[in-house]
């Protein structure tokens, strides 16, 4: 039993005692009150005990659902600039990317439910890797890869960019849906780039939790 529940029934307990104490400094009537204290310790075994049960059954289903639980994680970023047409012939243009690998660390299926990609600088990244709706099996990695639309050359800009990467998912039992955010400050740059974490997301797999979304009908 956890220490609030322990200290709230000794400070009932206590409480109770006390006005026993005063009740028989007044009526003088010992007997009902022996009486009187049985049936609280009676009630208040019934308590503890359903509290403890309570308490158990609620460790037994958070280790229930540890073994189907997923957990995504984040490592080693990378940016990238292509040139177009290739060196030596004349730039047309650039392809810009950010490469990080994502791995289920968990023996739990995840299901994924929704990606995003947002960019500080407004700029429109997609990502092909992760199919929406699809599964990733356990132990497996996959290298994530946001890029513009796909075919876009562009000039590159200097300057520092933050991408933030989100990915929702759940367990396949459906019990669950937990969200990670990536993020991530990339330098895109000739002849090189850089790309480096500014949150990989170290939660838990309790803490990513959050409220399930109805599925959506189409």
């Amino acid at each position: 039993m956890s220490g609030s529940k322990l200290g709230f029934l000794v400070g009932l307990l206590v409480a109770t005692l006390l006005f026993l104490g005063v009740a028989i400094s007044i009526e003088g009537s010992v007997g009902e009150a022996a009486v009187a204290v049985g049936t609280l310790a009676l009630a208040f075994s019934t308590i503890w005990l359903a509290l403890e049960a309570r308490s158990e059954r609620a460790e037994l289903r958070e280790a229930r659902f540890a073994e189907f639980s997923p957990m995504l994680r984040w490592q080693s970023p990378r940016a990238s600039v292509e040139q177009w047409p290739p060196s030596p012939a004349p730039p047309q243009g650039f392809y810009i990317g950010l490469e990080v690998f994502l791995s289920n660390e968990a023996p739990g299926y995840a299901r994924i439910r929704e990606v995003e990609i947002a960019v500080d600088t407004g700029e429109d990244f997609g990502s092909h890797t992760l199919g929406v709706p699809s599964t990733m099996e356990p132990k497996q990695r996959v290298t994530f890869r946001a890029s513009p639309p796909a075919g876009q050359l562009q000039a590159v800009q200097p300057g520092p960019r933050r991408f933030t990467i989100r990915i929702r998912y759940g367990d396949l039992l459906g019990e669950f849906e937990y969200e990670t955010v990536a993020i991530i400050d990339v330098v895109f740059g000739i002849p090189n780039s850089t790309a480096q974490f500014h949150d990989s997301d170290e939660r838990s797999v309790i803490e990513r939790r959050v409220p399930r979304r109805s599925p959506t009908r189409r």
